[in-house]
């Protein structure tokens, strides 16, 4: 799909929803902490990281005979080395009733997130200014370390999981020559915020759209999400997409996403986890 494509149809936003999601994925390939492979049963990421992110399995297409041994073929590598790994399932996952198939071999549900869509010829650009806020373009490894602490004090990531990422981050690179961009939101000159873009299957996709606890409520959740959603459609980018947490949901419908379908997460806890 180029970014001149008719992309309004919601199947085929859909698939371009999950399509930029398996690409963000396979961007780990070459770093060196994280396999990458894909074949016609599913694509997988597997590490010695125990954090789900690099232990993964994604665009599962299976055959219904045998379906549960198959299940746990796919997950031996990481019940062997102990590690916690999410499968996620969306609207092309084969079969439609993979789900209880995950359930019954041991994966735990752990979220189902909405999956949403923008049109950004059609997206209103309503940032305003906040007092004492402002948002830098990550684009060396200064930036990154700020850019990293927002994310980790959101989510609550462990230090060896976003000190993980953020190698994965600085790997990718910086800037448009590099499928991934970030930007860091300060309040008073502290990281606060941050928003990544991810340019795959000619979309704009919106990752780790997070503010710390304290800096919540005034608004920076949005003015730092427009901030992907801005240079994607100065690309000439036309639909952006993003999977929605329930936080996070009210602030992509205000912006104008609409929601397309629903991903989900399986969590399958290793050793490493407990």
């Amino acid at each position: 799909m180029g970014p001149n494509s008719d992309l309004l149809d919601r199947d085929a936003r859909i698939q371009a929803n999950e399509e930029n999601l398996f690409g963000l994925f396979e961007s780990l390939v070459g770093f060196p902490r994280v396999q990458v492979t894909r074949n016609a049963m599913a694509l997988r990421t597997f590490s010695e990281v125990p954090f789900p992110l690099f232990n993964s399995v994604l665009r599962a297409q299976l055959s219904e005979a045998a379906v549960d041994a198959t299940v746990m073929g796919l997950l031996a590598p990481y019940v062997d080395q102990g590690v916690p790994m999410t499968w996620w399932t969306g609207p092309s996952t084969r079969p439609v009733d993979l789900p209880k198939v995950l359930e019954r071999n041991g994966l735990v549900p752990v979220a189902s997130s909405p999956c949403m869509s923008l049109d950004l010829r059609a997206w209103v650009d309503d940032t305003r200014p906040i007092a004492g806020f402002r948002i830098e373009r990550v684009w060396n490894r200064g930036l990154s370390a700020d850019w990293s602490r927002a994310v980790r004090v959101s989510f609550g990531f462990p230090d060896y999981a976003i000190e993980a990422y953020t190698e994965a981050m600085i790997h990718c690179g910086f800037g448009p020559d590099s499928p991934f961009e970030h930007w860091v939101g300060y309040l008073d000159g502290t990281p606060v915020a941050s928003a990544s873009l991810f340019r795959c299957a000619g979309v704009a996709g919106v990752y780790n759209v997070a503010t710390v606890p304290t800096a919540r409520g005034r608004g920076i959740g949005a003015a730092i999400t427009q901030a992907p959603l801005r240079e994607a459609r100065g690309e000439g980018l036309r639909l952006a997409v993003v999977q929605a947490s329930a936080a996070g949901f009210p602030t992509y419908v205000k912006l104008g996403f609409e929601q397309d379908g629903v991903i989900s997460q399986f969590v399958l806890p290793g050793r490493a986890s407990a």
